[in-house]
């Protein structure tokens, strides 16, 4: 049988770490499902990295070395599993490797740093592994947490990579990033929980809004283009990100030790407000970058394709989670509140029904 959108020259690429246990044995069956027909190959990141300690982090009291390696043992075992039953194609792991590390974020950031998550804890070199390992011109990255709806028969990777066919300027193409509210508007930008700061613009077109933000939780990159314009350089330039880069390793000995860590503590707090925070999260990159090479990220105006995303990994999250899946996931329902949000809105729809 010829399949509706024979596939195209995409990695679908799904971001995984030890923090999404709880749920991606859910949400990747899902992701993977709505988009297998349209894409080459079903590609997992895996990050066996722990978290670097920060002013504004302590490593050892958030993430404690022995219960952080039997998670990533658990998910080494997911990711076996998963490969079995076919629901992905390759798994690449982000080992704690210093060299490693070191080359890949050469590659992507220009600083030589052994750093695999950003000066909060959060994913940084696994974006760009998953940019790195894909074999494609184009790859669909998703964090493991999002809930998409797709409506059948359409494709918005189709539509993706025909925009930037289309248009020199951007780099990548997302979705909308909530149901789409009454009035032509993205998101409602003023609200709790939007996923959109009011300091981000968007400039409405045909086919949406442009915008200098890009979406690192879901987005289809161009990698050619991006290859173009590495590497990525912040806003305080590249000398004053590689001055920030040595200041965190002339202090990360105390940072391991924890009497730097931690904005809990005294030193932490006076620390965390007075040194540059590195490494900068890959989506301020992304921003700061592309607003000095004219760069932009599409963000689809067509309304049969949205996602949503829990701010929070609560009981309640989890709990509510098989009826997103299918509610959310496959019918394309939510509640009014949901509406032109992001971020799930629990209460709505602990109290939706269809």
């Amino acid at each position: 049988m010829i399949p509706l959108h024979p596939a195209l020259d995409i990695t679908l690429q799904i971001n995984l770490c030890a923090g999404d246990l709880a749920y991606a044995a859910q949400t990747v069956p899902a992701l993977v499902a709505t988009h297998r027909p349209s894409v080459r190959e079903v590609l997992v990141v895996a990050d066996g990295c722990r978290p670097q300690s920060t002013p504004w982090l302590d490593a050892d009291r958030r993430f404690p070395a022995t219960d952080f390696a039997a998670r990533i043992d658990r998910l080494r075992e997911l990711c076996a599993s998963l490969e079995a039953k076919g629901i992905l194609d390759r798994t690449v792991w982000l080992e704690p490797d210093p060299q490693a590390l070191r080359s890949l974020n050469q590659r992507y950031v220009g600083i030589r740093t052994e750093r695999s998550h950003d000066h909060l804890g959060h994913a940084f070199s696994a974006y760009f592994l998953g940019w790195e390992s894909s074999r494609t011109r184009y790859i669909a990255h998703f964090d493991a947490d999002i809930i998409l709806w797709q409506q059948p028969g359409f494709s918005w990777l189709r539509a993706a990579t025909a925009a930037i066919a289309n248009d020199e300027i951007l780099l990548a193409v997302s979705p909308r990033i909530a149901p789409p509210p009454a009035g032509d508007e993205m998101v409602h930008v003023e609200a709790a929980g939007s996923g959109w700061l009011p300091t981000w613009p968007l400039v409405r077109t045909g086919s949406g809004w442009h915008s200098p933000w890009f979406s690192t939780r879901c987005h289809l990159m161009d990698r050619e283009r991006l290859q173009r314009i590495l590497p990525l350089t912040p806003g305080r330039g590249h000398a004053g990100d590689l001055r920030a880069a040595r200041i965190d390793s002339a202090l990360s000995a105390l940072y391991r030790r924890g009497v730097l860590s931690g904005s809990g503590s005294r030193l932490g707090r006076v620390l965390s407000s007075r040194i540059p925070p590195f490494p900068l999260p890959p989506e301020v990159l992304l921003h700061e970058h592309a607003q000095r090479s004219g760069r932009r990220c599409l963000y689809l105006g067509d309304p049969r394709a949205w996602f949503i995303h829990p701010d929070t990994k609560s009981d309640t999250f989890l709990r509510l989670l098989p009826r997103l899946l299918e509610v959310a996931g496959q019918r394309g329902a939510c509640p009014a509140a949901q509406r032109g949000v992001s971020g799930v809105q629990f209460r709505a729809w602990e109290e939706f029904s269809i």
